[in-house]
Protein backbone atom coordinates (compact mmCIF):
# COMPACT_ATOMS: atom_id res chain seq x y z
CA UNK A 1 0.00 0.00 0.00
CA UNK A 2 1.37 3.60 -0.99
CA UNK A 3 1.11 5.98 0.85
CA UNK A 4 2.97 9.93 0.82
CA UNK A 5 4.83 10.50 3.83
CA UNK A 6 5.23 14.19 5.63
CA UNK A 7 7.99 15.33 3.62
CA UNK A 8 6.15 14.21 -0.04
CA UNK A 9 2.92 15.67 1.11
CA UNK A 10 4.76 18.93 2.05
CA UNK A 11 6.33 19.30 -1.59
CA UNK A 12 2.76 18.15 -3.19
CA UNK A 13 1.45 21.31 -1.58
CA UNK A 14 4.20 23.45 -2.57
CA UNK A 15 3.86 21.77 -5.97
CA UNK A 16 0.08 23.03 -6.02
CA UNK A 17 0.98 26.34 -4.56
CA UNK A 18 3.44 27.04 -7.06
CA UNK A 19 1.28 25.77 -10.25
CA UNK A 20 -1.37 28.06 -8.76
CA UNK A 21 1.07 30.81 -8.76
CA UNK A 22 2.56 30.18 -12.30
CA UNK A 23 -1.07 30.23 -13.92
CA UNK A 24 -1.58 33.57 -12.55
CA UNK A 25 1.45 35.12 -13.60
CA UNK A 26 0.50 33.73 -16.96
CA UNK A 27 -2.88 35.70 -16.81
CA UNK A 28 -1.12 38.76 -15.58
CA UNK A 29 1.36 38.84 -18.59
CA UNK A 30 -1.87 37.71 -20.87
CA UNK A 31 -3.69 40.67 -19.59
CA UNK A 32 -0.99 43.10 -19.92
CA UNK A 33 -0.42 42.18 -23.65
CA UNK A 34 -4.12 42.53 -24.16
CA UNK A 35 -3.99 46.30 -22.18
CA UNK A 36 -1.36 47.68 -23.87
CA UNK A 37 -3.16 46.79 -27.32
CA UNK A 38 -6.56 48.06 -26.05
CA UNK A 39 -7.97 44.25 -25.95
CA UNK A 40 -10.58 43.38 -23.41
CA UNK A 41 -9.04 42.23 -19.70
CA UNK A 42 -9.66 38.50 -18.61
CA UNK A 43 -11.48 37.96 -15.67
CA UNK A 44 -8.06 38.32 -13.24
CA UNK A 45 -6.86 35.17 -11.36
CA UNK A 46 -5.56 37.19 -8.36
CA UNK A 47 -8.85 37.41 -7.12
CA UNK A 48 -9.99 33.99 -6.48
CA UNK A 49 -8.99 31.10 -4.38
CA UNK A 50 -8.10 28.53 -7.42
CA UNK A 51 -7.39 29.19 -10.79
CA UNK A 52 -8.58 25.96 -11.68
CA UNK A 53 -10.18 22.45 -10.29
CA UNK A 54 -6.89 20.48 -9.96
CA UNK A 55 -5.90 22.12 -6.65
CA UNK A 56 -9.54 21.92 -4.97
CA UNK A 57 -9.75 18.42 -6.00
CA UNK A 58 -6.75 17.14 -4.89
CA UNK A 59 -6.34 18.61 -1.55
CA UNK A 60 -10.21 17.15 -1.19
CA UNK A 61 -9.23 13.63 -2.22
CA UNK A 62 -6.37 14.20 0.83
CA UNK A 63 -9.10 15.37 3.19
CA UNK A 64 -11.85 12.84 2.44
CA UNK A 65 -10.66 10.07 1.39
CA UNK A 66 -13.24 10.03 -2.03
CA UNK A 67 -12.76 8.14 -4.61
CA UNK A 68 -11.86 10.20 -7.83
CA UNK A 69 -14.67 9.22 -9.51
CA UNK A 70 -16.92 9.99 -6.56
CA UNK A 71 -15.39 13.67 -6.46
CA UNK A 72 -15.95 14.08 -10.23
CA UNK A 73 -19.79 13.03 -9.96
CA UNK A 74 -20.63 14.88 -6.99
CA UNK A 75 -22.96 17.76 -7.22
CA UNK A 76 -23.73 20.72 -5.01
CA UNK A 77 -26.73 19.68 -3.75
CA UNK A 78 -25.08 16.73 -1.66
CA UNK A 79 -22.91 19.55 -0.31
CA UNK A 80 -23.63 20.79 3.13
CA UNK A 81 -21.42 23.47 4.38
CA UNK A 82 -23.65 24.23 6.89
CA UNK A 83 -23.47 21.20 8.94
CA UNK A 84 -20.24 20.27 6.90
CA UNK A 85 -21.43 16.98 5.35
CA UNK A 86 -20.50 15.51 1.92
CA UNK A 87 -22.87 13.00 0.85
CA UNK A 88 -21.69 10.12 -2.32
CA UNK A 89 -24.96 8.62 -3.15
CA UNK A 90 -25.42 5.28 -3.60
CA UNK A 91 -26.04 5.72 -7.37
CA UNK A 92 -22.04 6.97 -7.96
CA UNK A 93 -20.17 5.52 -5.12
CA UNK A 94 -18.42 1.96 -6.06
CA UNK A 95 -20.02 -0.04 -3.26
CA UNK A 96 -23.67 1.47 -4.61
CA UNK A 97 -24.12 2.74 -0.50
CA UNK A 98 -24.61 6.15 0.29
CA UNK A 99 -21.64 7.75 2.70
CA UNK A 100 -21.89 10.97 4.59
CA UNK A 101 -18.80 12.54 4.90
CA UNK A 102 -18.03 15.28 7.51
CA UNK A 103 -15.91 18.33 6.01
CA UNK A 104 -12.62 18.74 8.27
CA UNK A 105 -11.80 22.87 8.32
CA UNK A 106 -9.35 22.74 5.05
CA UNK A 107 -12.21 20.57 3.01
CA UNK A 108 -14.75 22.94 4.03
CA UNK A 109 -12.88 25.85 3.13
CA UNK A 110 -11.95 24.25 -0.07
CA UNK A 111 -15.34 24.30 -1.18
CA UNK A 112 -15.96 27.34 0.03
CA UNK A 113 -13.67 29.08 -2.33
CA UNK A 114 -14.24 26.88 -4.90
CA UNK A 115 -18.48 27.58 -4.93
CA UNK A 116 -17.38 31.42 -4.75
CA UNK A 117 -15.96 30.65 -8.31
CA UNK A 118 -18.74 28.41 -10.30
CA UNK A 119 -21.38 29.99 -12.02
CA UNK A 120 -23.60 27.11 -11.55
CA UNK A 121 -24.17 25.62 -8.08
CA UNK A 122 -27.18 23.42 -9.75
CA UNK A 123 -24.89 20.68 -11.37
CA UNK A 124 -21.97 19.32 -10.50
CA UNK A 125 -19.10 20.31 -8.24
CA UNK A 126 -16.51 20.06 -10.54
CA UNK A 127 -16.74 20.47 -14.79
CA UNK A 128 -14.39 20.71 -17.20
CA UNK A 129 -13.97 23.73 -19.72
CA UNK A 130 -16.85 22.78 -21.71
CA UNK A 131 -19.18 22.68 -18.49
CA UNK A 132 -19.32 18.52 -18.80
CA UNK A 133 -18.28 15.76 -16.28
CA UNK A 134 -14.02 15.42 -15.82
CA UNK A 135 -13.26 11.65 -16.90
CA UNK A 136 -9.61 12.88 -16.48
CA UNK A 137 -7.13 14.77 -15.51
CA UNK A 138 -3.81 12.46 -15.63
CA UNK A 139 -2.01 15.15 -17.51
CA UNK A 140 -2.10 17.78 -14.42
CA UNK A 141 -1.68 14.76 -11.87
CA UNK A 142 1.79 13.58 -13.64
CA UNK A 143 3.23 16.99 -13.72
CA UNK A 144 2.45 17.71 -9.88
CA UNK A 145 4.07 14.73 -9.04
CA UNK A 146 7.18 15.19 -11.01
CA UNK A 147 7.54 19.05 -9.76
CA UNK A 148 6.28 17.11 -6.22
CA UNK A 149 9.84 14.53 -6.93
CA UNK A 150 6.92 11.91 -6.07
CA UNK A 151 6.91 8.50 -7.91
CA UNK A 152 5.04 5.45 -8.00
CA UNK A 153 1.84 7.09 -6.80
CA UNK A 154 -1.25 7.13 -8.30
CA UNK A 155 -4.48 8.80 -7.79
CA UNK A 156 -5.96 5.81 -6.10
CA UNK A 157 -3.42 5.93 -3.72
CA UNK A 158 -4.50 8.91 -2.09
CA UNK A 159 -7.47 6.73 -0.59
CA UNK A 160 -4.60 5.17 1.25
CA UNK A 161 -2.87 8.56 2.31
CA UNK A 162 -6.32 9.14 4.06
CA UNK A 163 -6.84 6.23 5.83
CA UNK A 164 -3.10 6.06 6.62
CA UNK A 165 -3.15 9.33 8.70
CA UNK A 166 -5.92 7.88 10.70
CA UNK A 167 -4.40 4.75 11.31
CA UNK A 168 -0.51 6.55 12.41
CA UNK A 169 -2.35 9.08 14.54
CA UNK A 170 -3.98 6.84 16.50
CA UNK A 171 -7.11 8.45 16.80
CA UNK A 172 -8.96 5.32 15.38
CA UNK A 173 -8.13 2.76 18.18
CA UNK A 174 -9.27 5.74 20.91
CA UNK A 175 -12.25 6.39 19.23
CA UNK A 176 -13.98 2.97 18.80
CA UNK A 177 -13.09 2.63 22.58
CA UNK A 178 -14.89 5.17 23.50
CA UNK A 179 -18.02 4.40 21.11
CA UNK A 180 -17.71 0.88 22.55
CA UNK A 181 -18.67 2.80 26.25
CA UNK A 182 -21.28 4.92 24.67
CA UNK A 183 -22.98 2.36 22.53
CA UNK A 184 -23.42 0.38 26.28
CA UNK A 185 -24.83 3.51 27.79
CA UNK A 186 -22.08 4.75 29.49
CA UNK A 187 -20.34 7.97 29.15
CA UNK A 188 -17.17 9.40 27.76
CA UNK A 189 -15.96 13.03 28.33
CA UNK A 190 -14.79 12.92 24.77
CA UNK A 191 -18.05 11.84 23.55
CA UNK A 192 -20.72 13.67 22.30
CA UNK A 193 -24.50 13.43 20.17
CA UNK A 194 -23.31 15.06 17.07
CA UNK A 195 -26.11 17.78 16.88
CA UNK A 196 -28.40 17.41 13.99
CA UNK A 197 -28.01 14.13 12.83
CA UNK A 198 -30.43 12.06 15.03
CA UNK A 199 -29.55 9.67 17.71
CA UNK A 200 -26.61 7.21 17.53
CA UNK A 201 -24.59 9.78 15.73
CA UNK A 202 -21.62 10.62 18.03
CA UNK A 203 -18.63 13.33 17.37
CA UNK A 204 -15.77 12.79 19.36
CA UNK A 205 -12.98 15.04 20.25
CA UNK A 206 -9.41 13.25 20.69
CA UNK A 207 -6.17 14.87 21.32
CA UNK A 208 -3.05 12.27 20.79
CA UNK A 209 0.72 12.94 20.12
CA UNK A 210 -0.23 16.88 20.32
CA UNK A 211 -2.60 16.75 17.53
CA UNK A 212 -6.09 17.18 17.55
CA UNK A 213 -8.69 14.94 15.90
CA UNK A 214 -12.54 15.15 15.40
CA UNK A 215 -14.24 12.03 14.59
CA UNK A 216 -17.34 11.06 14.14
CA UNK A 217 -19.33 7.70 14.70
CA UNK A 218 -20.67 5.96 11.46
CA UNK A 219 -23.42 3.86 11.55
CA UNK A 220 -26.02 2.31 9.15
CA UNK A 221 -29.84 4.33 9.30
CA UNK A 222 -31.58 2.25 6.44
CA UNK A 223 -30.01 2.15 2.90
CA UNK A 224 -27.60 4.81 4.17
CA UNK A 225 -24.34 4.27 5.58
CA UNK A 226 -22.53 6.88 7.82
CA UNK A 227 -18.60 5.96 7.99
CA UNK A 228 -16.38 6.27 10.44
CA UNK A 229 -14.38 9.48 9.61
CA UNK A 230 -11.44 11.05 11.80
CA UNK A 231 -9.34 13.87 10.96
CA UNK A 232 -6.84 15.92 12.21
CA UNK A 233 -7.80 19.80 12.88
CA UNK A 234 -5.31 22.60 12.06
CA UNK A 235 -4.56 24.86 14.05
CA UNK A 236 -5.89 27.92 12.21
Amino acid sequence: MRYLSDAEETRLRKALDAREERRRAERDSANHWRRERGYVQLPSLRTVMFTDHVKPLILLLINTGCRRGELFDLTWSNVDLDRRILTVTGATAKSKRTRHIPLNREATRVLQGWRARVEDERGLVFVNDEGKRFDRVSFSWRHLLKDAYISNFRWHDMRHHFASRLVMGGAMDRAFDALTIVADGGTQDIAKPLAGLGAGVWELAIKERGDAYRVVYALQVGDEIWVVHAFQKKST
